[in-house]
């Protein structure tokens, strides 16, 4: 997964590698 495109993420980093956190 690109951690670029992942813009919208609060963290640079994979998403899939950590738990989401919540709004």
């Amino acid at each position: 997964r690109d951690r670029a495109a992942r813009a919208d993420e609060p963290l640079a980093v994979d998403v899939d590698d950590i738990p989401a956190p919540t709004p």
